[in-house]
């Protein structure tokens, strides 16, 4: 990252002409006791004498150093216009101004400013100030045509010192040391250490700062997080003890950047602010830069799509202000990276190419080989194989010094290359020869070597060798298992640790040995390898709703909340479950071009399906929802969907069988199955009655739970928006959502909605208005609440959880966001929860288990069930929907089969699909809640006006 061996000419070198005599006594004074007397001195003199070169340039060099740059511009300015000056005078007036302008945007004018000082320090034969003049230009070449470019300069700098003092070998050995590392010589970092050592024995803080971040920045190359960690804290505090700001700024950050990448979260995000918010102070744009870039990292690492590019995108945009063309391509990796995490494959790859351009032109190619490797296996996804096989080639040549590249990396894509081209026989030799193939075999539970072992298990299926498959497998599920009992078992850090390894080769691979493993009969060992991936998905969705908390006590408990996580439950225990007339459905996705596969399990019977490809099937889902939402049946896609996924499916199943528990993947998460046509084209809804579990062992631990003794109705609507809403409140050290001049309009009919709802409670209690706060609600939800009714705005976004959250009315102490981390920490005693918000069931989609949007955190808390929406509704028309819907319920009804029966009877008066196909019921919906049958009262008349409003954020910016 940022090359900290100097933070830009401070005139260190050994004292000879007058200018610099008195800019390095005004730095030690500085240094020693901040300075301020020998300033009121200087500016006196100044007072008296404004024409006076000696107290001009004491003055700037004060200003300067007080990060009132345009003021010491000024004086510098007049210093070099006045009449008399010297060519040293003029020389060290430009260095000056060029030293402030290099640590901002205009990289260009202090490379001219160095220029134009060199040349009349020579002229005037002051080799001291020359020699300055090459040292700072040395660091803004390094930044902008690459280190030797830096090397050069260097070595006319230290060719020129007029006498070599130990501050002078100091800088000399750090500069050239990381220069040195950065060009592939591992023995830079020696000679770093050196010049940080020798400067802390002259006490030589500044210098030794810098030295120290030099080593950081080449410990974490080479991944040594834990020494880049204490050098950065060492620098940290080399840069408090002379209270050197523009240091802090840039300690701040590095350290940050460390802390991310050590899975400290909550801290690192405090320095990388901290750092930005100096930066900004101090105008060092560049440390700005690359606190976006470890924001960037951090929000990839967390999930947050949405933030990761807003971050990468500004950190880009800052290192191209300054012409920093390693922080270029380092945000533009960031950039790639988020692309490919929200599945935009195509797009990545051009990214990931841009990025590695980038890094050829700050002139460091070895950085670009995690470019060329995350763009081979994109390439290879998409099918793109001669152009993976040329990508591959081309890393070849630029890793070709890089171990991690030759033994590890290289033969891993050259073997998944050969697999799918169905070379398996060279896939299995590839695979064999990388160092990591051992690992998995001695027992290693790292994710390069498990996802090496899901490799192997792939092919060897594939040739029918089941004793390694099963070899093969047996590692991967013993290390999913590890993976998911360790918050249970570790601290929260070793815990958090999650979260920055990178997932995708093994979610690439499972949906294939899931088809692979039941393509060969074994069934219950595909069926326990989707429910231990779900499972710890479930733990990664906690993990990251914890990862900002800072108060590691809170931290654990919310992690943590119950030690004894339900048992993973298999074929045989979920059967035994199973009503006779319940059948369980699971999907696992296809990926690139494998099949999907569905369990079909009964009471009776355990059977297996093959479906259409993710490809084939994400159209139509995309065109369903695309018209569904919008109040007009696709038709021809939901019948092709219906006979894609569920026509087999009730092919299979006795007539008897009226409950269907679908336990979706990725994107059928977004699937409304019962609004599907079936073959005699009938909604699915007319067949059967639809819940969605997370997974079984979720369902049968949702079934075993306490349900609520109580026989409360909690009622939330109408709330009281702010308008408009840009409040951002830190709870807990949690930020939580904040949306930028949002615009919340009232939702008048969910008020209506609200006091319907209450009717129908035993004892109820009505939240409106200013009164439908977090805290009201939170309170009244812990309690003896059997429903929980919320009637609001939904603002999900489909990347980012901290974009995500319940608008209610702010007050009591709450900002009026529920977030998902605010949502998972309810007390909830087994209520039925009913989120009448847009979009509620929706959000980000973490592996088969589910969307971390508003239903999984409330299941977590304790909701037997949470009925949600798939898409936006109307304020006005769900109204009626859903008083049939609480009122079926008080006739005895479950609340899946009144969810169900409330949607027949819209469909059948003609009510728009945009009202009954969005809700959905998650979790135990054999749940009753008792509820009262209203004696009076007239029901809501169907609605069909089109015209209303929306309960979500078409008019809001989220932030």
């Amino acid at each position: 990252m940022l090359t900290t061996i100097l933070l830009l000419a401070q005139l260190q070198t050994q004292p000879g002409s007058e200018p610099v005599r008195i800019v390095r006594g005004i730095q030690v004074e500085i240094d020693r006791s901040g300075g301020r007397e020998l300033e009121r001195k200087w500016r006196t003199t100044l007072s008296r004498a404004p024409t006076d070169a000696r107290a001009v340039l004491a003055v700037a060099t004060f200003e300067r150093n007080r990060y009132r740059y345009e003021r010491a511009d000024s004086l510098l300015l007049a210093l070099g216009a006045m009449p008399g000056a010297s060519n040293a005078w003029r020389a060290v007036s430009l260095i000056g101004r060029a030293t402030w302008r290099a640590l901002g945007t205009d990289v260009p004018t202090a490379d001219s400013l160095l220029i134009a000082a060199r040349a009349l320090a020579h002229s005037a034969s002051a080799p001291d100030i020359e020699a300055e003049a090459l040292l700072v230009l040395s660091q803004v070449r390094q930044r902008t045509q690459g280190p030797q470019a830096g090397r050069r300069l260097h070595a006319e700098w230290w060719a020129l010192l007029p006498a070599r003092t130990a501050q002078d070998s100091a800088l000399s050995l750090c500069q050239l040391g990381a220069i040195d590392d950065q060009t592939g010589d591992t023995s830079g970092a020696r000679r770093v250490m050196q010049g940080a050592e020798l400067a802390e024995r002259r006490e030589s803080w500044r210098v030794a700062g810098n030295c120290r971040l030099s080593l950081a920045q080449i410990a974490d190359r080479r991944g040594f997080t834990g020494t880049s960690r204490l050098a950065a804290r060492k620098a940290l505090e080399h840069f408090t003890r002379i209270d050197y700001t523009l240091g802090i700024a840039l300690a701040s950050q590095w350290l940050g950047y460390v802390e991310v990448n050590s899975h400290v979260y909550a801290s690192g995000k405090l320095l990388l602010e901290q750092a930005i918010d100096a930066a900004r102070n101090t105008r060092f744009e560049s440390v700005e830069g690359w606190a976006y870039s470890g924001l960037a990292q951090m929000y990839l690492d967390l999930g947050d799509l949405t933030r990761a590019r807003r971050y990468a995108s500004l950190a880009a945009a800052s290192h191209e202000r300054r012409h920093d063309l390693w922080g270029l391509a380092n945000s533009r990796r960031f950039e790639a990276a988020s692309l490919e995490a929200s599945g935009d494959f195509v797009r990545a790859v051009a990214a990931y190419r841009a990025a590695q351009q980038a890094y050829s032109a700050a002139k460091i190619p070895a950085l670009a080989i995690s470019s060329l490797v995350s763009r081979a296996a994109l390439q290879v996804r998409l099918g793109w194989l001669d152009s993976a096989q040329r990508t591959i080639d081309e890393a070849a040549v630029v890793g070709r010094s890089s171990d991690a590249w030759r033994k590890t990396e290289e033969p891993e894509l050259r073997g998944l290359l050969a697999l799918h081209r169905n070379r398996l026989v060279e896939a299995e030799s590839l695979f064999r020869v990388t160092a990591v193939a051992l690992n998995w075999r001695r027992g290693r539970q790292d994710v390069s070597s498990v996802v090496l072992a899901a490799r192997e298990a792939q092919v060897a299926l594939r040739q029918g060798r089941m004793a390694l498959a099963d070899s093969a497998m047996g590692a991967v599920i013993g290390a999913i298992e590890a993976w998911r009992t360790r918050p249970t078992n570790a601290g929260i850090t070793s815990s958090l640790a999650q979260l920055g390894t990178n997932w995708s080769g093994l979610e690439e691979v499972y949906p294939d040995l899931v088809s692979q493993l039941v393509e060969r009969n074994r069934v219950a060992t595909a069926f326990d390898f989707v429910e231990r991936l779900r499972a710890r998905d479930v733990v990664e969705r906690r993990l990251r709703t914890v990862a900002l908390i800072r108060d590691s006590t809170l931290a654990t408990r919310v992690l943590r909340p119950d030690r004894n996580e339900p048992a993973l439950v298999n074929l045989a225990e979920l059967r035994q479950s199973l009503a006779s007339d319940e059948a369980f459905v699971t999907y696992v996705l296809g990926v690139d071009d494998g099949p999907t596969t569905a369990f079909v399990i009964t009471r009776d019977t355990v059977q297996s399906l093959r479906m259409p490809t993710r490809a084939v099937l994400l159209p139509d889902i995309v065109r369903f929802l695309q018209l569904a939402q919008s109040g007009v049946e696709a038709t021809a896609a939901g019948r092709r969907l219906g006979a894609a996924l569920l026509s087999p499916v009730f092919a299979r199943l006795p007539t008897s069988i009226t409950r269907i528990i679908v336990s979706p993947d990725g994107e059928l998460h977004r699937v409304p199955f019962d609004a599907l046509r079936m073959s005699d084209d009938r909604y699915a809804a007319e067949r059967a009655t639809f819940s969605i579990a997370p997974s079984a062992t979720a369902l049968i631990a949702l079934r075993v739970s306490p349900v609520s003794p109580g026989t409360r109705v909690v009622a939330l609507g109408d709330p009281a928006y702010d308008t408009p809403r840009t409040t951002r409140v830190l709870s807990d050290g949690v930020e939580r959502a904040g949306f930028l001049g949002a615009t919340l309009p009232r939702l008048r009919y969910a008020g209506e909605e609200a006091r319907r709802v209450a009717g129908f409670g035993i004892r109820s209690t009505l939240l409106l208005g200013s009164a439908a706060t977090e805290p009201a609600l939170s309170f009244a939800a812990a309690g003896d609440a059997a429903v929980v009714h919320v009637a609001a705005h939904g603002l999900v976004d489909a990347e980012s959880q901290f974009n995500t959250a319940l608008a209610v009315a702010p007050g009591g102490g709450g900002d009026g966001f529920l977030t998902p981390a605010e949502l998972s920490r309810l007390t909830l005693n087994g209520p039925l929860v009913v989120l009448s918000a847009c979009r509620s069931t929706a959000g980000q989609v973490f592996g088969g288990e589910g969307m971390r949007g508003l239903t999984a955190p409330l299941l977590e808390a304790g909701a037997r069930a949470v009925v949600g929406t798939h898409w936006s509704i109307g304020d006005r028309s769900v109204v009626p929907f859903i008083e049939r819907f609480y009122a079926l319920m008080a006739d005895g009804s479950r609340p899946d089969d009144a969810l169900r029966l409330a949607k027949v009877a819209a469909m059948r008066a003609g009510v728009s699909i945009a009202v009954w196909g969005s809700y959905t019921i998650t979790g135990d919906g054999s749940v009753r809640p008792p509820l009262r049958r209203k004696g009076s009262g007239v029901a809501l008349p169907w609605n069909r006006t089109s015209t209303q409003s929306q309960r979500d954020t078409s008019s809001a910016s989220p932030r």
